[in-house]
């Protein structure tokens, strides 16, 4: 097996719930257990999961505290399998067993632990080797194990950038092996991350097919306990989101908002806090884009009340800023501080270059707001700036056209029309008709 640095793993892990903070919590509790945090070992994760699990639900509430320390036992597992299985003459038979299956579930486990934390590459080998082990079985009812290998490699593959084409290949061949099985489920989720693709690519219509497709295909799966129920009722949620976030951006509120509705109605059922506050937070973008921005300011504090319930810090950085923005539309300006003082504290905990950038954003927004041109041409400017390197069109396509705006309000034409015509070429790539046609229009006035 190869070498371990659960230091770092369980660093990135409670960094990614706690921010910076995540790291001296982790060594506050090696040093309660007697060691240093780079001597850690499978041995010591039961206690420290203990000791994490009494400080955790502190911060994120016990329920999602649980969680995650039921996950590093569940690594811990895995890892004792594998290394089991590796030790073991008999792995090497060329006859599927019962320790082989095993051996491969493990490492889908541990594969998409280092996922979880950040870890694509690490993820992306064992997901290789996985697959490669599971075409060598010699068995007749391997389909479902390889349409499920497959799957996760695909969705490991789709967040590296030089990678989608053959994430997209991965996640067909897993949609062909479920087939050939008559798995609902994974074929489901297949079809449920090429229609993530497509909408990431802007091919908001195919999007909408593959989302629907999924969802027919996940209400064919056959239901014998609670369990299976709720994996379901997982995978549905997801699924009502992502037909969300395609509808908004199609412009077609109705469609949207029933979406995230449903979403949050089958997150609620399942009891992820975190993820029902991030569709609250979608939802509450729908009634912006409506200009009904009460509501909307509704939507976020209900989002913000699950993430709190859930322990989603981070998601709740990302929703006050939104709020922000919410509150400069309808002209709240000492609300919009409020909320991006304490979005800032939030953020500046996490390495989150997208979210930093918004944040700059929003800032400038509001200095415009209140035509402090010089903080918010410096605010734009780190939005920018945290972006490069980035893969976000549609995030850049924003930054751009607030700044532009700053230029027009400031009475400088010629600068906001570069800006404006920069953002209209991000938007292109996103695929958004609405902020494409918006943002034609205020170079047309510009040349008028």
């Amino acid at each position: 097996m190869e070498t371990l640095d659960l230091n770092k793993e369980l660093t990135l892990l409670l960094e990614k719930e706690l921010g910076a903070t995540g790291k001296f919590v982790l060594k506050k509790q090696c040093k309660d257990i007697g060691i240093e945090p780079e001597d850690i070992t499978i041995e010591h994760l039961q206690s420290l999961s203990e000791k994490i699990f009494n400080v955790m639900k502190r911060f994120v509430g016990e329920s999602k505290a649980r969680k995650i320390c039921n996950g590093i036992l569940e690594y811990r597992d895995a890892l004792d399998n594998i290394s089991s299985t590796e030790s073991s003459e008999e792995s090497h038979a060329k006859t599927a067993s019962k320790q082989e299956l095993s051996n491969i579930q493990s490492n889908i486990t541990v594969a998409v632990k280092k996922f979880n934390v950040g870890l694509y590459g690490d993820a992306e080998i064992i997901l290789r080797k996985t697959v490669e082990s599971v075409d060598e079985l010699d068995m007749t009812d391997k389909f479902s194990i390889q349409a499920k290998a497959r799957r996760k490699l695909a969705w490991v593959l789709s967040h590296m950038p030089d990678k989608r084409d053959e994430a997209m290949a991965f996640f067909q061949t897993s949609v062909y092996y479920s087939n050939e099985v008559s798995d609902y489920y994974e074929m489901a989720l297949a079809w449920y991350g090429i229609a993530g693709m497509q909408w990431r690519y802007g091919y908001h219509e195919s999007s909408l097919k593959f989302y629907k497709r999924a969802l027919t295909l996940l209400r064919r799966m056959p239901i014998q306990s609670k369990k299976e129920r709720l994996r379901r009722n997982k995978a549905e949620a997801r699924i009502h989101s992502g037909l969300g976030n395609v509808y908004l951006d199609l412009e077609d509120m109705s469609a949207s908002t029933k979406h995230h509705e449903l979403a949050i109605q089958f997150f609620k059922e399942v009891e992820n806090w975190p993820e029902t506050g991030r569709v609250y937070n979608n939802l509450a973008r729908v009634y912006e884009e409506k200009r009904d921005y009460e509501r909307a300011i509704l939507e976020y504090m209900k989002g913000i009340q699950y993430l709190r319930k859930g322990g989603g810090l981070r998601m709740e950085g990302w929703t006050l800023t939104n709020l922000a923005s919410t509150y400069i539309e309808c002209e709240k300006l000492d609300e919009a501080y409020q909320s991006l003082e304490k979005a800032e504290l939030i953020l500046s905990q996490f390495q989150d270059n997208i979210a930093h950038s918004k944040l700059h954003c929003m800032w400038g927004k509001y200095f415009r707001e209140k035509e402090v041109w010089t903080e918010g041409i410096r605010h734009f400017n780190e939005s920018l700036k945290a972006l490069e390197g980035e893969e976000a069109p549609d995030y850049i396509a924003i930054a751009q056209e607030e700044f532009a705006s700053l230029y027009k309000k400031k009475g400088e034409g010629d600068k906001a029309y570069d800006l404006y015509a920069a953002a209209l070429n991000w938007a292109e790539k996103k695929g958004e008709e609405h902020r494409i046609e918006k943002i034609k229009a205020e170079l047309d006035e510009l040349l008028a």
